[in-house]
């Protein structure tokens, strides 16, 4: 195939894509917050979607997964990641969903910032690797900086200069599985805030 009839998968913004970009993770993160599917990892966003946990399992399942999330915020990424590792609901749990989003999210600050993230990035894919084949699929993918077509568009349309794409591509993006989606972005998030670029998901 010729290079107009491959699929690029890898992001590449337009000039002065890189602060439009970051300037949108506060709406993204609003968006996901009250949009996202029930039990989804957007519960990191907004604290209130923790009343849809409402089992046994479901509140083991929420407090390990913050606790996960508190080691990686706190820049402990292995140890982390195999707390999130294989955890939670779906084909692909969630997550496996946030460590892949996680992964990709340190490509974008490792361009952004223009420093080297690879170990990171290593020790994070090493820690996250479980049984799951399709999993594993998508975190060495995300590793490698490569991603599938929604979030491609969605990551793209976020910094594109016309105001009115990536909220339909963030629609078509949110409709992939059931929370895969959601867990994917979340992960996203918490990486560009581990790498500097704050957000907020309150109004």
């Amino acid at each position: 195939f010729s290079s107009a009839e491959r699929y690029a998968s890898t992001l590449s913004l337009p000039r002065g894509g890189k602060d439009i970009f970051t300037r949108r993770l506060g709406p993204l993160a609003r968006a996901l917050a009250t949009s996202a599917a029930p039990k989804s990892l957007a519960v990191l966003l907004d604290r209130k979607r923790g009343r849809q946990f409402t089992s046994g399992f479901d509140r083991v399942f929420l407090k390990r997964v913050r606790f996960g999330v508190a080691l990686m915020s706190d820049g402990r990424f292995a140890a982390g990641a195999r707390r999130l590792r294989g955890l939670g609901y779906g084909f692909t749990p969630s997550g496996d969903d946030f460590l892949a989003g996680f992964l990709v999210g340190l490509h974008v600050v490792e361009a952004f910032r223009e420093k080297k993230l690879a170990k990171e990035r290593t020790n994070v894919l090493r820690a996250a690797l479980g049984q799951n084949p399709v999993s594993n699929a998508f975190l060495r993918c995300a590793h490698r900086g490569r991603l599938f077509g929604r979030f491609l568009d969605l990551l793209s349309a976020l910094g594109d200069p016309r105001p009115d794409r990536w909220q339909p591509c963030l629609k078509r993006f949110l409709k992939m599985g059931a929370t895969s989606a959601a867990d994917t972005a979340a992960g996203f998030l918490f990486a560009m805030k581990t790498g500097g670029f704050s957000w907020s998901s309150k109004a």
